[in-house]
Formats: structure tokens, C-alpha cells, sequence
């Protein structure tokens, strides 16, 4: 029993420790646009784009200091045509609220999170990001934020980003909204989850396209001292 409330003990110290930062969403912004400016960022922060072409297969272009977090996609042809792609970059202080210039874009939104996992603009992509689904579809009003089948991280928030033609976008259940404009919208989960299922919401019958990303947290640390005092079991 002893053994039980230790390990207990140390799972409960893990899940409030202040050596485990949480993450928090610190800006967002949204624009019929190349670019927007972030209503916030602090030193560290990542900061995510999704840039979006409403009638144009043309991806557009990531901005240097940018790094490409999901190479990028284009609706087929036939019907209404769009593009998409989604940066990442790390700011490097409170006055670091641009987004670049994402060209071909008609519209971007941007959100940024403190507390991540992210290192360095050039890592973000594996350092800030985790799991990340796309998908897209035609004449549909049912726009769809697609499953992470298996999570990289244990402290992790979802973020869903989209572009509609019509345009329309809509927040899915278990989401957010925290920046929309025209054909462009931005959410998260506003905490840590475990798991993301494809969850849809309504749009106009349109061509939508849209991103699930993983935000990583910074994993629990257990130190020495701690697993010494709870369990016995030190560095080795």
C-alpha cells in the first residue's frame, strides 16, 4: 500500500509542478490578406500561420524566418479551387508580432502559444508540433477537423485551422474560436487533451480546406530528488 501511495503521490506532485510550464495562448490574428499582425507574443513563443488561396491551386509562398510546417496542398481541379499551407516560427521577443509575407494568400490566421515545447524556428516543426492531419473537400457543407491518430506528446492542446470559398468557416465541437475573418479561421481546445477525433461542423456548400495540428507542451520533469523521496529509485 505504501508503495501505491507513493507512486500516487508522485503523479500528483508531476501534474501541478511548476517545473512542467503549461501552455498558454498568448496572441492571434487574422486577415483578408498576405499578412496580419499578432495581438501578442512573448520571447519563446510559437507562432503558427495557416495561409490560405481561394480560387487558385497556387500554394502559397512560406516567408524566410518561417519554416514549413506542412509542405502544403492544393484542392484538385474541376469546380472551385483553393491552396493552403501551414509555418511555424518561434518569436524572438514581445515586439516580434509580424507574420511575414505569405504570397499568393488571400487570407491568413495566425495564433501563438507560450509554454510549448518549441526550441528553435528552424526545429518548430518537430520541437512545437506533433501530430498534424489536413483534408479537404468539394460542394460540401460539412467542414471537418480530421482525427490525430496517435499523439506525440502528453501535455498537448489542438489547434484547427481553415479556409473556406465562400467563404465559411465554422468552430467544431471541443474547439474554440479564437481568430476569423472572411475565409479564414483559427481554433484550439483552450487545454490539454489526449486524443482528437474528426469532428465537423457547418460551412456553405463550398471548397474547405483544413488543418489539425498537435501543439506539444513541455513534458513533466521528475527529478532526483523527487524519485528518491517517492519512490525510492534515484539517478542512476
Amino acid at each position: 500500500m505504501d508503495a501505491v501511495l507513493k507512486r500516487l503521490s508522485l503523479a500528483i506532485i508531476i501534474s501541478v509542478s511548476p517545473l512542467q510550464a503549461a501552455i498558454t495562448r498568448t496572441g492571434s490574428c487574422s486577415a483578408t490578406a498576405t499578412s496580419c499582425t499578432f495581438s501578442a507574443t512573448s520571447t519563446g513563443d510559437l507562432k503558427i500561420i495557416f495561409a490560405f488561396d481561394n480560387g487558385s491551386r497556387t500554394i502559397p509562398t512560406v516567408p524566410s524566418g518561417w519554416t514549413n510546417a506542412d509542405l502544403g496542398n492544393a484542392t484538385t481541379t474541376g469546380g472551385t479551387v483553393a491552396a493552403e499551407v501551414v509555418g511555424c516560427n518561434v518569436s524572438s521577443s514581445s515586439a516580434d508580432t509580424g507574420s511575414g509575407t505569405w504570397t499568393s494568400a488571400t487570407a491568413v490566421v495566425g495564433i501563438s502559444y507560450s509554454g510549448t515545447n518549441v526550441t528553435t524556428t528552424a526545429a518548430c516543426r518537430t520541437s512545437g508540433l506533433g501530430t498534424i492531419n489536413f483534408g479537404n473537400a468539394k460542394t460540401s457543407a460539412t467542414a471537418n477537423y480530421f482525427s490525430l491518430s496517435s499523439f506525440v506528446g502528453t501535455v498537448s492542446w489542438v489547434a484547427g485551422l481553415m479556409g473556406g470559398t465562400s467563404p465559411s468557416t465554422c468552430t467544431p465541437s471541443g474547439m474554440t474560436s479564437v481568430s476569423a475573418t472572411g475565409a479564414v479561421r483559427g481554433n484550439d481546445t483552450n487545454a490539454v487533451v489526449s486524443s482528437w477525433a474528426t469532428t465537423g461542423c457547418t460551412v456553405t456548400s463550398e471548397t474547405w480546406m483544413s488543418d489539425t495540428l498537435e501543439i506539444l507542451g513541455v513534458p513533466p520533469v521528475v527529478t532526483c530528488a523527487l524519485s528518491t523521496a517517492l519512490l525510492g529509485v534515484g539517478c542512476r
